[in-house]
């Protein structure tokens, strides 16, 4: 899973089609955002559990959102657990 870099911009995409993008805009970066923990491929069983963690660092702070096909994770499908604004889980 190697990151793809653009203008403000990390994203990781694993072979599951989850996406975690790390976006600054509208001002400049002192520290560009970087991942401190990246996702890491899994493989699932239908019904099984997979827990997919992030964390990252940057000025100013990024913001981990997670998405799949397009479309953000929400807790009506998945539970989301958000330690703080750089950093989440979803399980």
């Amino acid at each position: 899973m190697a990151p793809t870099w653009g203008p403000g911009m990390v994203s990781v995409v694993g072979p599951m089609g989850l996406l975690v993008v790390l976006l600054v805009g509208g001002c400049a970066a002192e520290e560009p955002p970087r991942f401190i923990k990246e996702p890491k491929d899994q493989i699932g069983v239908s019904g099984g559990v997979a827990s997919f963690v992030c964390q990252a660092t940057g000025d100013p702070k990024p913001r981990v959102t997670w998405n799949k096909k397009g479309k953000k994770v929400n807790s009506q499908r998945f539970e989301t657990i958000e330690f703080d604004e750089s950093a989440g889980a979803v399980l």
